[in-house]
């Protein structure tokens, strides 16, 4: 059985996070590296990196704190839009996927979940608090 939380754009959006580390000075995330090398999925710091990638977008290149091409900043944005369509099960499902774990074996019981691990369960109540 497949993880239910498991979709099948997932395949497509690791393969486009795995060109987004190829751009200079994206090896460790770039602009994204609390999302996607700190493992924070929560939804907040996805606001924060879609936040700090369109102010850097709308700075003069040469005042940029991050100094990255326009390329990387629209599609770290990009990245942040479908992580902020995922539910929370979905993003810790995705990140352990993106972070090389298999995910195509179902426990069938969520709760004893390996992919949905302790960072997932410490999200949960930060989560609900908008």
């Amino acid at each position: 059985m497949t993880c239910k939380y498991f979709k099948p754009y997932m395949r497509t959006l690791r393969e486009i996070v795995d060109q987004y580390y190829k751009f200079d000075r994206c090896g460790a995330g770039g602009p994204l590296h609390v999302l996607l090398d700190d493992d924070n999925y929560d939804i907040h710091t996805v606001h924060f990196c879609l936040k700090e990638c369109f102010k850097e977008l709308n700075t003069p290149e040469k005042d940029r704190v991050y100094g990255h091409s326009n390329e990387v900043y629209i599609l770290g944005i990009m990245i942040c839009n479908e992580y902020a369509k995922m539910s929370l099960e979905e993003r810790a499902v995705f990140d352990a996927y993106k972070n090389g774990q298999v995910v195509n074996e179902c426990e069938v019981d969520c709760s004893m979940c390996s992919l949905l691990g302790g960072l997932y369960y410490d999200m949960i109540e930060e989560e609900d608090v908008e």
